[in-house]
């Protein structure tokens, strides 16, 4: 008869164990774990009989009914490990072990799966039941997805679900990407109108930044303007005597004066006008802003809507912005002015430093009207300078400060260009007279409003918007839409060598220097080319090949390391001369 020895173990006192009581404790532990369990009844005495607890150092996941041939056949595969993996499945201490039969037939340790039964409250409503549910891969929840559990104010889906990534994530229009809050998504969630013609703008500045966009982002957004037209022309009602050649949005008011969703339908229609102007369809653009404009006065005029910020921000950019693509006048007045704005005295201090500014100085000898445009201009780039400092300022400026300064001087160059441009006729400007002559202030100041737009507003050079101002500063340069080499323009330019070299300059940074015939790109190369070694030549630099004076020259205008910085670059590698 064999001689018994107890052994006890589990806390941690093995020493007294000899290695053959080890060996026996743990050969039986394995079989016990493989053993298959005993049907228990009421009148079974093992049912009564308390079961030790599970070690605490099992961890919290199991393999799922593994057999006894498939433990001891178990190989050191990678993809057998990896498949091992897959196959966990959560365990509690409330869940019920699923039951398994001893298998029939001639094989041993095996068991067919139709023979195992499961409990039904684990395989109700679970197709497959619990082990097709283990044996299949877990994914997560919607993963990526930007609204997994459908909470937005529209149905969501796969491409709306991306543009709307991009839109926090890629949409840096108008310096949005310094506004750490992002307060426009927050504000848009609130309505479905309001979300949907979000969509719809993503897509369109995605699609104007990368014209390989894929078409299923294009007709998402697509998809979604025309919804937001569909529900906009619902949520008005046509007043009488209305234009039918105007929008659904002319001569309407809203249904309900002051109710709870007026403001986002005015942010709705401002939105459809941003998208329809980026994407150079300026005539419908002006459409949607002039029935803004009816909509604002029914309700009460400008002063009704001030409270509001985001609507008030919103309806500023995007009247300054089809005004600029029309050649008119803005039709609404500034919300926000430059006297609401304080800034730091080393802002103001940094963007006068000498030699700033030193080639606008106006001259005495110089007729009045000259003496006042030059001043007038002068104001405009010291106000861009001021929004250049403050963006790179270690002092923190809000980007609220920072947009009405762009604000304002965006709209100063529109009353300096376009005076006696005529809002009323579909935002044509009537006697564009400064555009038909030849001062070089003239074309100093269309110059800096591209260097706004696409060095400040971050639009693309590949938007509609940016051909525009690229090709209106051609045409005056040019005098008129004729082809013309870069080297007559800078004969007519003698004397104005500095205007010159900075108007090219910010000519090849808006018209897209790191594209390949980009549109006007070329044209303004030649020129930049040609006016810097007239600059040369007449000792505004001291050589034409000389980079720091170049640098510096370029740097008394408007200037920022990053996207000057990188053009000029570009510009001296691909310089024809050595």
């Amino acid at each position: 008869m064999p001689v018994y020895e107890f052994v006890t173990f589990g806390d941690n006192n093995s020493s007294n164990a000899t290695k053959a009581a080890r060996s026996h404790a743990i050969r039986t532990a394995l079989q016990r774990r493989n053993a298959p369990a005993q049907p228990s009844g009421d009148n079974d005495a093992s049912a009564s009989r308390p079961r030790p607890p599970q070690p605490a150092s099992r961890g919290r996941f199991r393999v799922t009914a593994p057999s006894a041939a498939a433990s001891r056949t178990r190989t050191l595969d990678p993809d057998a490990e990896e498949t091992d993996i897959i196959k966990l499945a959560p365990t509690s201490k409330t869940q019920a072990k699923p039951q398994k039969t001893k298998a029939r037939g001639k094989g041993k340790g095996k068991a067919r799966s139709s023979e195992i039964p499961a409990s039904n409250a684990e395989t109700k409503g679970r197709p497959g039941g619990l082990e097709a549910m283990a044996m299949s891969p877990m994914s997560r929840l919607k993963d990526g997805r930007l609204d997994p559990f459908e909470t937005l104010a529209i149905p969501s889906n796969s491409a709306s679900d991306i543009l709307l990534q991009f839109f926090l994530r890629g949409f840096n229009l108008n310096m949005s990407a310094l506004d750490t809050q992002g307060p426009w998504l927050p504000y848009a969630m609130q309505n479905p109108v309001l979300l949907r013609a979000t969509v719809a703008l993503a897509a369109g500045f995605w699609s104007s930044s990368l014209p390989t966009l894929d078409v299923k982002l294009r007709h998402e957004g697509y998809l979604q303007k025309g919804e937001t037209l569909r529900l906009i022309r619902k949520r008005l009602t046509p007043g009488p005597g209305t234009d039918s050649d105007h929008s659904t949005a002319i001569g309407a008011t809203l249904q309900s004066n002051g109710s709870g969703d007026d403001m986002f339908v005015l942010a709705a229609v401002a939105t459809l006008a941003n998208g329809e102007a980026f994407t150079g369809e300026l005539a419908s653009a002006h459409v949607h802003l002039r029935g803004l404009y009816d909509l604002v006065q029914a309700r009460g005029g400008v002063d009704s809507i001030l409270h509001d910020y985001i609507l008030c921000r919103c309806i500023s950019w995007v009247d300054v912005e089809v005004a600029t693509g029309l050649g008119r006048v803005p039709l609404f007045p500034l919300f926000h002015t430059i006297d609401q704005v304080i800034l730091p005295s080393k802002v103001i201090t940094d963007a006068a430093v000498p030699p700033a500014l030193v080639h606008l100085e106006p001259d005495d000898a110089d007729p009045l009207e000259e003496r006042q445009d030059m001043a007038a201009a002068r104001v405009i780039f010291m106000l861009l300078r001021q929004a250049i400092c403050a963006h790179a300022s270690s002092i923190p400026v809000t980007v609220a400060s920072i947009r009405v300064i762009m604000t304002t001087a965006d709209v100063r160059m529109l009353e300096f260009l376009f005076p006696d441009s005529d809002t009323s006729s579909h935002g044509k400007a009537q006697s564009p007279s400064r555009l038909a002559g030849n001062s070089p202030v003239t074309a100093l100041v269309l110059a800096a409003h591209v260097f706004l737009y696409v060095v400040l507003r971050h639009v693309p050079t590949t938007s509609q918007l940016l051909r525009i101002l690229c090709g209106r500063l051609r045409n005056f340069l040019q005098q008129g839409p004729r082809v013309l080499p870069a080297a007559y323009v800078v004969d007519a330019w003698t004397g104005n060598a500095a205007f010159l070299v900075w108007i090219a300059f910010a000519g090849v940074v808006g018209s897209g220097w790191s594209r390949q015939n980009a549109d006007n790109a070329e044209w303004f190369r030649s020129l930049f080319y040609s006016a810097v070694l007239r600059a040369g030549d007449e000792g505004v630099i001291s050589s034409a090949y000389d980079d720091d004076a170049l640098e510096a020259l370029l740097e008394t205008f408007l200037w920022t390391d990053t996207e000057c910085g990188t053009a000029l670059e570009s510009l001296r590698r691909a310089s024809p001369d050595p």
